[in-house]
């Protein structure tokens, strides 16, 4: 039975027999506030990189790592990743 925040730790800790978990005791100054650090980095982008308006409303699909993207210098679609990676994820 969990009387006290500290019975947690024991609690923890007994979970895996064989291997009992190594618990550490955290303390308030050990978290982070990382908000102000990546607030410029994700935010969200009213124009594009040519300066155009995103309309976000009007948006159909969002590419996330993978999909077809049009070579420029062939015409074709190719499959690409974030990684760079050119097999196709199916």
């Amino acid at each position: 039975m969990v009387l006290l925040l500290e019975d947690w730790a024991k609690v923890i800790a007994g979970a895996n027999l064989r291997n009992p978990f190594k618990v550490t005791k955290m303390k308030q100054e050990y978290f982070k506030n990382w908000k102000m650090h990546l607030d410029h980095k994700y935010c969200l982008q009213k124009k594009d990189t040519d300066g155009n308006t995103v309309g976000f409303q009007q948006i159909h699909r969002f590419n996330i790592g993978w999909g077809s993207e049009l070579d420029p210098k062939t015409g074709q679609n190719s499959w690409l990743s974030q990684a760079g990676r050119t097999a196709e994820p199916f």
